[in-house]
């Protein structure tokens, strides 16, 4: 599935999903977060989220899935030319900063644990999951977090 929306201020949302994975890119506005097939972004106003079968199975059968989540970013002393299209040679230092995303991420059926996960894809702290509809566990994403990246795990 593959479809691209409009609010009512024009600003869009795009959305793609197969076997394997799904993405969600979109402006939202804080009165009312985009939501997708239960994909949720509520801020920042523009972000993109995609959730990922990391063992190759499709997403409603895996055991391994990673959520990564990004608003803006950039390096530290990154510098834009007027009209924001290049940096050229003006690419800062690390480390990378983001504008972390708020939103929510239902995952499939099944007993799951979650981690936030360092720039180095080892884990960081254990994330704990709500209860959605049909028990089934929802991943809130939060800049308490402090990670663009989640790595879910089916007991």
């Amino acid at each position: 599935e593959v479809s691209w929306l409009k609010n009512e201020k024009g600003h869009g949302t795009f959305y793609a999903a197969g076997p394997g994975g799904i993405v969600l890119a979109s402006h939202s506005m804080p009165e009312s977060p985009v939501n997708k097939n239960g994909l949720e972004i509520s801020a920042p106003s523009f972000a993109a989220l995609t959730v990922t079968a990391l063992d190759g199975m499709p997403l409603a059968d895996s055991k391994k899935i990673l959520v990564s989540t990004c608003g803006r970013c950039e390096n530290r002393g990154m510098i834009f030319s007027q009209d924001r299209r290049t940096v050229g040679k003006n690419w800062g230092k690390a480390p990378v900063e983001i504008e972390p995303v708020t939103g929510r991420v239902p995952l499939p059926a099944g007993d799951w644990t979650c981690f936030a996960l360092n720039p180095d894809g080892t884990r960081s702290s254990a994330v704990a999951l709500d209860k959605g509809t049909g028990g089934k566990a929802v991943l809130t994403l939060s800049p308490a977090h402090k990670t663009m990246w989640y790595l879910a795990e089916k007991k």
